[in-house]
């Protein structure tokens, strides 16, 4: 499976998350308002992402789908 984006989102309460995802070399895509809700009160998620060629950049010996499925 050829996978073009990988996106992951946080709670923005939890700032460490993000923290994460910047390290493992996603980009912060913005804030998504309102999109979960917790103990009756809507909360923010940050939202991030990687592309294919993003990080075959930055693993330049790793030419392969991210993903591989077997047949």
């Amino acid at each position: 499976m050829n996978i073009h984006k990988i996106s992951a989102t946080h709670n923005i309460d939890k700032p460490a998350c993000g923290k994460i995802l910047l390290k493992v070399g996603m980009k912060s895509g913005g804030i998504i308002r309102h999109m979960v809700r917790k103990n009756n009160q809507y909360k923010d998620c940050g939202i991030y992402g990687i592309l294919q060629q993003e990080y075959f950049e930055k693993n330049p010996l790793e030419q392969t789908p991210m993903i591989n499925i077997l047949d």
